[in-house]
């Protein structure tokens, strides 16, 4: 795949837009007619730093309200788009992009369109320039691929092709289908942008919020495979108008501009090789969350020991050569990592007590190093006495390490390899602890984005749409990746305003990190009834009131949910009951019990737990230290 970028895309002046680019890694540049204008640059200066960086210059862009215009406008656009072939040329440029007219004085006439990007294509070709036809969805006539490929047919010159915008055709669930009619040399470029999903019409969604391509939600994957389906072989471009970008770290924008680019590449060559690509799936796709570790100091760690000790989580094991101890049930397992010279003390030093390192099982890590490496992620390689699992990592959001845990020697779980059994692994009287479902993330407004890419390409997992949740102090926008099965859940979430749960989060504990863990029970009551009450988030009357109104739920049981702070959610596929533990530094955790297929999350009652949450903090004062776990 050839990669380039629009300058609009990256924020700086025209020079530093085409160091960013080169940088990354960008193979070309498409200069954007406003960069050029404000610059100092001349148009032989701009080709001779590109020259310099080693860039291609793709396309000047763009020409507007050009074709099909009367008699009396047409004579003065082409004396307009001579001068802009003239900046080409100096430039360098192999194309000249022309956007399908949005002037109210077109004429509704695809025959006269053709002939004058006819004319257009003539006076082009003799510069060594191409013309690429791009319609968009608020032009007065040609709006879409279908319209814009049937004038470039009528005009039949060999100077002039299509632009195909994968945004556009995605953004308006297009059907892309018709995209193989087009001969692959037709095609002059290919620009590339996604977008969240949102009700705000498509030209403003353009204009504001677009993103790169695995960061959004719109199907861009099955338009870039429909183009590279005609044997396209040309420049695939972001062009990415984005008020966040502008604002945002130039290197970072344009990093994530060429991670996009390896993940679309990687989606396309899956295509083309049905089985090798599954294998490849199925090697690298994290299978179930193995375990969670807390970056802990033994002054803190009885207090943390607690809380666990109420979600029915023991010590059972202890490190062959490390101190790190392992508390579990079931399939739960969390992991205390008080360990000098480690990854986790680092990690403690820096955010304070918190969870350093996410643990997922996967068939073959190996793969997943290369896959690092090309995306740019940092890559953790293991630190393993003789005879004790090698369990690489990959830094994921907030620093947060993403272990991955590879098959053992007869399927035996990893803490029967590198762990020895303590006084405790004899077990309890409980066991209705099943396993850890989701953990969640607290994540800065600005790597919202970032993040849904960081899972997708890295961990080649899904990423649902976002949702809004309202807190006392702002909105708080979600969403959740995760695997097809289900068995693990990676939701992550971020808020503006300073008091929203998440954004308190990274500012007390200095950066982003995992703020929800959500552990799965066989029995909510059971395990409701052996925690301590003083350490469950307390749910207001009025929720049960509502409860009550809008669900059939017998009297005792919703009196055993008043009485033990539990929430109820249901759908057509099941239900959800679930209760949450008093926060610490903005850290807390989920006890939940899925009933039937049930298969989201509780969202309706997220308002209810995050003004809970409000309430506790309101009338808590200040903590000493992020380990001051009972608020005492």
């Amino acid at each position: 795949m050839k990669r380039s970028i629009a300058t609009v895309s990256l924020p700086g002046s025209l020079r530093a837009k085409l160091e960013l680019a080169a940088t990354a890694g960008f193979d070309g540049v498409e200069i954007c007619e406003a960069d050029l204008i404000v610059s100092e640059l001349s148009p032989a200066a701009v080709r001779g730093i590109a020259s310099d960086l080693g860039l291609s210059i793709v396309a000047l862009q763009p020409l507007c309200d050009f074709e099909a215009e009367p008699e009396r406008i047409i004579r003065r656009n082409f004396r307009r788009a001579q001068c802009r072939l003239d900046v080409a040329a100096e430039l360098g440029a192999s194309s000249l992009i022309v956007r399908s007219n949005s002037s109210v004085d077109a004429i509704d006439d695809a025959a006269l369109a053709a002939e004058h990007l006819r004319r257009l294509a003539d006076l082009a070709g003799p510069m060594g320039i191409s013309i690429g036809y791009e319609p968009v969805p608020w032009a007065r006539h040609v709006t879409d691929y279908q319209q814009a490929w049937q004038v470039v047919r009528l005009a039949d010159h060999d100077r002039l092709g299509i632009v195909l915008n994968a945004f556009y055709i995605a953004a308006l669930a297009a059907d892309p289908v018709d995209i193989a009619e087009i001969p692959a040399d037709r095609i002059v470029l290919v620009h590339l942008a996604d977008a969240p999903v949102l009700d705000v019409g498509i030209a403003h969604l353009s204009r504001h919020y677009r993103c790169f391509p695995g960061q959004g939600d719109r199907p861009v994957v099955e338009v870039v495979r429909c183009v590279d389906a005609t044997g396209y072989d040309g420049f695939y471009s972001h062009e990415i108008y984005s008020d966040a970008f502008l604002s945002a770290s130039g290197a970072a924008v344009a990093v994530e501009g060429r991670r996009s680019l390896e993940w679309l590449s990687a989606e396309i060559e899956a295509r083309h090789s049905t089985s090798e690509a599954a294998s490849l799936a199925d090697a690298t796709m994290p299978r179930e969350i193995a375990f969670v570790e807390f970056a802990v100091e033994a002054s803190e760690e009885g207090r943390l020991v607690e809380i666990l000790n109420d979600i029915g989580l023991h010590e059972t094991h202890r490190h062959r050569s490390k101190d790190v101890r392992l508390f579990r049930m079931g399939n739960a397992n969390v992991v205390l990592n008080l360990e000098p010279d480690s990854y986790a003390e680092s990690y403690f030093w820096e955010h304070g007590l918190g969870v350093c390192a996410v643990g997922l099982t996967v068939r073959n890590p190996g793969l997943l190093e290369q896959r690092a490496s090309r995306l740019g992620y940092a890559w953790v390689e293991a630190s393993a006495a003789a005879g004790e699992l090698e369990i690489p990592g990959v830094e994921g959001p907030g620093g947060v390490l993403y272990n991955l845990v590879p098959a053992t020697p007869g399927g035996r779980p990893f803490y029967e390899v590198d762990f020895v059994p303590t006084a405790g692994s004899a077990g309890s009287e409980r066991s209705e602890v099943l396993r850890i479902d989701h953990v969640g993330h607290a994540v800065r407004d600005t790597d919202f984005l970032p993040v849904s890419l960081f899972f997708r390409s890295m961990l080649g997992l899904e990423v649902g749409s976002a949702t809004s949740l309202i807190d006392p102090a702002g909105v708080v926008r979600s969403r959740v990746a995760r695997n097809r099965a289900g068995t693990v859940r990676l939701p992550f979430s971020t808020a503006s305003g300073f008091g929203a749960g998440p954004r308190r989060f990274i500012e007390t504990s200095h950066g982003a990190g995992i703020q929800q863990i959500a552990i799965e029970t066989a029995d909510i009551f059971a395990t409701a009834r052996h925690a301590k009450r003083e350490h469950v988030l307390e749910i207001g009357g009025n929720y049960y009131a509502d409860l009550a109104a809008r669900y059939d739920l017998p009297g005792d049981t919703l009196e055993a949910m008043r009485e033990f702070n539990i929430l109820y959610d249901a759908d057509d596929q099941g239900a959800l009951f679930h209760f949450y533990f008093r926060e610490v530094e903005g850290l807390f955790f989920e006890v939940l019990q899925r009933v039937g297929e049930y298969d989201r999350y509780g969202e309706r009652n997220a308002p209810v737990r995050l003004a809970a949450q409000a309430r506790f903090r309101e009338a808590t004062p200040p903590a000493g230290s992020a380990a001051d776990w009972l608020g005492s």
